[in-house]
This record gives structure tokens, C-alpha cells and sequence, in this order.
């Protein structure tokens, strides 16, 4: 919009504007980003919501918008365009290289117009590939043998590989020389840990177990962390199986077991969250 003002030693004089189309803006960001896998193990399934806006909330018809896929880049944090000029909400494309591999797919989308691009919304990342037949994770020498994920509500809040050398007086359950330690400063903080798809396949009656540290602190007394375990069939909703403070679980200083059924789930393929 233009406008124009006269003025003379008597003052302004009537204002007059006009409107006009000059281009369009850099496009708001994609939103309902999703990805899900196929049947075919390792290829995924991109889809969103059509871009109609500009990032000021303006209009913009379809033919000016068109779409990128973006993966993430060699550091693992940047992302870089696998595919763009999409005019489609929706693109599959072989997200492993191996069916009989296993990773976490991560992906997102981006919205061009001749202005420049919006920024990337990311899908949420799921596991995909071929599931592991069973599932004996133990951390051993501080290393993983199988893929997780983990999330933190905090920056304060961490996930790390521990050894037995890490915290002076706290060797690991099976004394393999590590375990997964969560760290925070904060009492309201949490952490989490996804595994990747398991089988349980042929599996009568599967169960999870695993051992939880009862860290004793002379200032605050027994631990009161909550341990829960989350499940979920591959694509679906997350359902609590087990919530219990670390308290209850373990004694003073020592290390306890948790164990949760998992009967509901025998011959599916699940992830596991804690």
C-alpha cells in the first residue's frame, strides 16, 4: 500500500492510498507435519497441511507455494533438502538404504515462493526398519547395542553414558562397566529414553525388565524420582504400564528391579519408553 500526503503552510492536505500486488512474502511455515512408515520397512510417508499464508498471515494461492523434504545434514543437527519444487502435501521415499537396518527417521518439511523459504517443521521421529526379534540392552563399557532416543524438559536435564568410574561408589547392576544415568538440577525436570521397534513375536509371555539406582542424598533423604514406562504397537499411542518413585523401588544406595508385563502386547511389535 502506497499513500501519499500534500502539504502546504496550512498543513497536510487529504490522504490517498492505493493497494497493489507486487509479489508475494516468504511463506509461513508447513504445519501438521507427520511421517509414518510404510509397509515396506525403511520407507516413510511424509504428509501436512497446505501452506496458504505468508508469514504475516497474508494469503498466498497454491500455484505460488511449492514444498522441500529436508533430512538432517552430516553434524546431525542442520538440515539439508533431500527434495523440493513438491506441489503435493504429501511424499514417500526410502528412508533406509537397508530393509534390515534399523534407525530413527527424522524429517521435515519446508515452504518456498519466489520470496525465499520458511523454516523447517520437523516431523516427530519414529523408529523404522526391520524390529528387533527380542531385546537385551546393557549398556556395557558405556556403549548402546541398539538404537534409543532420548527427550529432556529441561536444558538442565540430561541423558548420558555412564562406566563404573563415572560416580565414585556406584558400579553398574551386572557389573559390565555402564548404565544409563539421567542428570538434573532441577526437581520438576524429566527424561526419557525410546527404544526402537522390538518383536515380540513367538514371545508366550514377554516382560521388561530393568534396575534403578536408589541414589541416598543426606540433604534430601530417599530418592523420589518416578520411574514410568510408557508402550506403544509401532504408530500408535503411548499407554502407562508402571509409575513407581525410585523409593519404592530400591533401597538406600542400592540398585532395584523393575519389572512390567507385558502379556497385552505378546506377538506384537512395540516400543518401549522409560
Amino acid at each position: 500500500t502506497y499513500s501519499v500526503v500534500a502539504y502546504n503552510a496550512y498543513g497536510a492536505g487529504t490522504r490517498e492510498s492505493v493497494t497493489i500486488f507486487v509479489g508475494y512474502d516468504i511463506p509461513a511455515a508447513p504445519s501438521g507435519v507427520s511421517i509414518r512408515e510404510t509397509d515396506t520397512p525403511g520407507e516413510v510417508c511424509l504428509t501436512w497441511d497446505a501452506v496458504d499464508t505468508d508469514r504475516n498471515g497474508n494469503p498466498i494461492k497454491a500455484s505460488a507455494i511449492s514444498y522441500g523434504i529436508c533430512v538432517p545434514g552430516a553434524d546431525g543437527t542442520s538440515w539439508v533438502i533431500k527434495e523440493n519444487e513438491l506441489k503435493s502435501t504429501t511424499y514417500t521415499f526410502k528412508y533406509l538404504s537397508s530393509a534390515m537396518q534399523q534407525d530413527f527417521a527424522r524429517a521435515g518439511v519446508v515452504a518456498f515462493t519466489d520470496a525465499g523459504a520458511s523454516t523447517v517443521t520437523a516431523a516427530d521421529m519414529i523408529p523404522v526398519g526391520t524390529a528387533y526379534s527380542g531385546f537385551h540392552e546393557t549398556a556395557s563399557d558405556g556403549s548402546l547395542d541398539y538404537i534409543w532416543a532420548s527427550a529432556v524438559t529441561s536444558p538442565l536435564c540430561s541423558v548420558s553414558l555412564y562406566t563404573d568410574s563415572t560416580l565414585e561408589g556406584i558400579p553398574s547392576q551386572d557389573r559390565d562397566n555402564g548404565y544409563i544415568a539421567i542428570y538434573s538440577q532441577n526437581t520438576d525436570d524429566g527424561a526419557s529414553i525410546s527404544s526402537g521397534k522390538i518383536s515380540l513375536a513367538g514371545i508366550s509371555e514377554p516382560m521388561l525388565t530393568f534396575y534403578t539406582y536408589g541414589l541416598f542424598d543426606a540433604l534430601y533423604g530417599t530418592c523420589k524420582n518416578t520411574v514410568c514406562v510408557d508402550v506403544r504397537e509401532a504408530g500408535g499411542s503411548w499407554a502407562r504400564l508402571y509409575e513407581k518413585t525410585v523409593g519404592e523401588i530400591a533401597e538406600n544406595d542400592c540398585w532395584g528391579r523393575v519389572s512390567v508385563d507385558l502379556k497385552a502386547y505378546a506377538g506384537k511389535t512395540i516400543q518401549l519408553r522409560i
